[in-house]
This record gives C-alpha cells, structure tokens and sequence, in this order.
C-alpha cells in the first residue's frame, strides 16, 4: 500500500488539464490551493501505515485475499458497514475536514445493478466493474465520484434540454467504446484522483437513453477539462500565510470536470442506455452514501465541538450552565 508521499508523487506524474486563477496549470499540485487538499488524501495514506489506527483500516480484498486499506473495500457485512462509518469519522476528525475517500460507497450498490442489467440483458457490466474495482485495489489508486450534472432547467428531462450537454452523454458509440460529451459539477478530488467513476445524478426516462451512463475514466483522461471554484481560504494560501485558513495544515478543492468528447473503452463501461435501471442506481447510492456522510459530518462536529470547548475554557465560561448544556447538545446531535 501506498505511503502518502508515493501517493503525491503518482499525482505529480499525471498531467492534469486545469484552469485556476484565470490561466492554466501544467500541475495541479503546484497551486497552494490543490497541493493542501491532496494532502489531506495523502494523510489518509499515511494512516494505513499508523500503527495508532493500522488494524482499523486495513483489511482483505474478498477478490485478492490481499492487503487492502478499507476505502476499497466491498462490504461484505454490517460490520463492515459500520468499521467503513468508524474509519471516516476518525479520518474526518484527525483532518478536521473532508478525506475525499467515499468512491467505495458505490461499489455495492453498482455491482448489484450491473449484475443484474446482465442476468436481464446479456451485458458485461458486472464483469466490467467487478475488473475495475480490482484495478483499484492492485494499485491502490485512488478514485473520485463524478455524478452532479448541471441539469438546466429541472422541469423538463435531459433529451429536452435546451443545451443537450445540461447532463453528460454519450454522442457517440464505436465498435471499441463510447464518446461522452458535457461536464460534471462539484468535483472534490477530481484533479488529485488516478480515476474518476462516471454515475448519472437522477433517475432518467424513456428518451434520455443517451444520458443513461456509468464508466470509469482516468482522472487526466484526453478530452478532460477541469475548472476550478474558487474557495474562501484560496487567496491566503497563495499569500503562503496562516491567518484567516481556519485550517492550516488541509484544503478544500473543489472544480467542474467539462467532457470535451472523451473516448471510453467499452471494458470500462457499466450502463449504456438501459435507462431503465437509472432510477435505482440513483437510490441505491444515495442510500449506501448515507451512512459514511454520518462519519464524515460527525468527525468534523467532533472537531468543531472540542473548539467550542476550548474557546469556552479560554473565555472562563467551561462551568456556566447554558454554555455547558450547548455544548452537550452538540455531543448529543453529533452521537445521533
């Protein structure tokens, strides 16, 4: 497994199509903004190799019986489940912010679709994601969700949008793979990710068979244009100072993933056009989502509470009931 630097280092190698500032980086790692959210990524590396928390999160691959940090993991159990909700929750905590490592709740509720889509249609979905996943887990790469689309107009469906590109497509299928075209919104990672996995973002019906696609690409595939969003704290880290960040050590990176006709394989293909089971893709993940949102949101109310707990100490105010039970609402909402 990775070390957090090794990690860094295969980032640094790939060359990322990316806008900031109002110019064009060569690499993403060289802009303050995005070295100090991939090193939150990296910390979570690094954890696999902290003897603190090693037993926690690393377990087998039931594909490899290999080696594998928890992040790529199949639940293969509640227990898993619930270690998956545990280990974001301290990585959230010792991060005190997002650990951009939730592509895994995907992995169940995909496996599930595609292996059924194959039992009902004669597709290699399954196959497909199930090779993929094992990819992952070999290289121990790390991987970003793209599902967002920009949608347009919400009343209407996606074949007719105005701008046929308001949800990403796929305009083209060849003998060897399919061509997408249009862009993902709200891309945390996706300029430090070796792959980004392709899902629709809401149900789609009869006519939208062409945004009815899931794939996997890699982070810096050919046709792949990131523009990143501006975040608070950006400015100040250009300044190379640590006033005004909140969070000096880690960032928050955020970007629009635009598809200028990027050429997909069809080995890494899990859904084409059977708009039909969009819907439940769209609620399956939502709900294996859920649980690890629960761990992530609680480490960052851990954080959050243990400094309202400071300041009230700080000011002499620890001991004052009404500040007090404040802070025990925060335990007690956080626990629940």
């Amino acid at each position: 497994m990775r070390t957090g630097k090794e990690y860094l280092d295969s980032i640094d190698k790939m060359k990322f199509s990316i806008y900031i500032d109002g110019g064009k980086l060569d690499n993403a790692l060289e802009h303050p903004a995005v070295r100090a959210a991939a090193n939150a990524v990296a910390a979570t590396f690094d954890f696999a190799h902290d003897p603190e928390i090693q037993d926690k999160i690393i377990t087998k691959s039931h594909f490899s019986g290999e080696p594998i940090p928890l992040f790529q993991h199949v639940p293969q159990s509640v227990d898993d489940l619930v270690a998956k909700v545990s280990i974001t929750r301290y990585c959230n905590r010792r991060l005190g912010m997002c650990s951009f490592r939730c592509v895994q709740n995907s992995f169940a509720p995909i496996l599930f679709i595609t292996h059924k889509i194959d039992s009902e249609k004669g597709t290699k979905y399954h196959h497909n994601f199930t090779e993929w996943i094992k990819y992952l887990q070999k290289n121990d790469f790390l991987a970003c969700p793209a599902i967002t689309d920009p949608k347009g107009n919400r009343k209407i469906p996606a074949h007719q949008q105005p701008d046929p590109d308001m949800y990403l497509r796929v305009v083209e299928k060849r003998k060897d793979g399919i061509v997408l075209r249009g862009a993902k919104l709200h891309q945390t990672g996706a300029v430090f990710s070796h792959e980004k996995l392709v899902l629709p973002s809401t149900t789609h019906r009869k006519g939208d068979e062409a945004y009815a696609v899931a794939c996997a690409v890699p982070g810096n595939a050919k046709g792949i244009i990131h523009i990143s969003v501006r975040q608070s704290q950006d400015d100040r880290r250009r300044e190379g100072v640590e006033i005004d960040l909140g969070n000096i050590k880690y960032g928050v990176h955020e970007c629009v993933a635009v598809f200028d006709d990027v050429f997909v394989p069809w080995e890494r293909v899990f859904l084409c056009g059977e708009v039909e089971y969009v819907d439940e893709v769209v609620g399956l993940f939502g709900a294996s989502h859920r649980p690890t949102t629960g761990g992530c949101k609680s480490g960052w109310a851990d954080v959050l509470t243990a400094a309202v707990q400071l300041m009230a100490e700080y000011n002499g105010l620890d001991k004052v009931a009404h500040v007090k039970d404040k802070i025990a609402d925060m335990i007690a909402i956080t626990e629940t």
